[in-house]
């Protein structure tokens, strides 16, 4: 239970950082939501893997390999930013549903995916 409301407020940073960058990536220059969701979406996540080495996960525990446990946060990365687009993609275009409420509905719809694999599988201590 402590791993997640670490990973909860770490997720919230990082989903305050995904929301500022998109709404600024949209708003204040030419790039359209599809894009400015997918950079937002990559520098919050990073973001989002450092602090959780570093307050909430135990880097190392499952992949002794640095570059094979990066991969692998890569690959569940990619999925909660298929995610987090088909989310926008639905809310924006489907539904007419503001920008920034577009984008927390889908931080929100990525959040567990990412701590469910982090938690379950990337950082996962085998007894």
């Amino acid at each position: 239970m402590k791993t997640l409301i670490i990973y909860f407020i770490i997720g919230g940073v990082s989903a305050i950082i995904d929301l500022i960058l998109f709404i600024f990536l949209v708003q204040l220059s030419t790039f359209n939501w599809f894009y400015a969701g997918i950079v937002a979406f990559c520098i919050a996540t990073s973001i989002n893997y450092f602090l959780s080495i570093r307050f909430a996960f135990e880097s190392g525990i499952r992949f002794k390999n640095k570059s094979r446990e990066f991969l692998v946060i890569f690959i569940v990365s990619t999925v909660g930013l298929i995610i987090n687009q088909l989310s926008l993609y639905v809310c924006i275009e489907l539904m007419s549903i503001i920008l920034p409420l577009s984008k927390i509905i889908a931080s929100a719809s990525t959040f567990f995916w990412n701590f469910f694999l982090r938690k379950n599988y990337v950082f996962y201590k085998a007894l």
